[in-house]
């Protein structure tokens, strides 16, 4: 599986708030660095993290742009929580485990962002 089609399974098992899928895509001991939710480390933190929000509590918009450099893919888009005004522009940076192919997630951190990178 590419890497972005594995980033896309990521943003669509969380926008279902699915804490299975989303933790199936990680490492054993694979973590979330969350802007706002915190630092989870392990399939199990991750599932416990995930299993407290309900479907549609974060969309997605499509992704604006995907780099990829070896084992990591930075993602810029949106993100719109419902009852706020404003979506916040996001950078989500996954970190793959080493593999012959893309693997599972290792690290993922997201961080909201002023600007998105220019092409």
């Amino acid at each position: 599986m590419e890497k972005i089609d594995r980033a896309k399974l990521y943003l669509g098992a969380v926008t279902a708030a699915d804490p299975g899928a989303v933790s199936a895509l990680f490492t054993q001991d694979g973590v979330i660095d969350d802007f706002v939710g915190g630092h989870h480390a392990g399939r199990e933190a991750i599932e416990v993290f995930v299993g407290t929000w309900s479907a549609g509590d974060v969309g997605f918009s499509d992704p604006v742009s995907w780099i990829e450099e070896g084992d990591r893919l930075a993602v810029y888009g949106y993100v719109q929580r419902p009852g706020e005004a404003e979506r916040d522009s996001v950078r989500w940076v996954f970190h793959f485990e080493a593999s012959d192919g893309p693997g599972l997630i290792a690290h993922l951190g997201n961080s909201k962002i002023v600007s998105f990178p220019s092409r």
